[in-house]
């Protein structure tokens, strides 16, 4: 029996792309599977993984799922697939009642210390 697909979601010729974005998303935005973005980038770039497409497919793509890509790289990908792209622009809007952007105010660090019992982890915090 054969599956039958729906029809493929157009990709628009400019993509607005965000400073830094996982490999997933990519694939998801350019409507690519993850094996044909491997492929594609394995052939062309210095900076992908050295893993084989074998190991990746064996690895349910855990090696290149967490990759992080700039802005550039992801660039250069999408120009594998003839799209231009454009960084997207966070707008931020001034209040409406007091007319000015908001601040974003610095919190402290979140630190935890990991061990077993009796092993000197109060002793490194005072």
């Amino acid at each position: 029996k054969q599956r039958t697909r729906g029809p493929r979601r157009v990709v628009p010729h400019n993509l607005e792309l965000p400073r830094f974005m996982t490999v997933p998303l990519l694939s998801k935005k350019l409507n690519r599977t993850m094996m044909d973005v491997c492929k594609k980038a394995a052939t062309r770039f210095d900076w992908w993984p050295k893993v084989t497409l074998k190991t990746l497919k064996k690895t349910s793509y855990r090696d290149v799922k967490a990759l992080v890509l700039s802005y550039e790289e992801a660039k250069d990908l999408c120009e594998v697939y003839e799209r231009e792209s454009t960084p997207l622009d966070i707008k931020i809007e001034p209040d409406q009642q007091e007319g000015h952007i908001p601040v974003m105010l610095p919190r402290p660090s979140v630190v935890s210390i990991l061990g077993h019992v009796d092993h000197g982890k109060t002793t490194l915090m005072g």
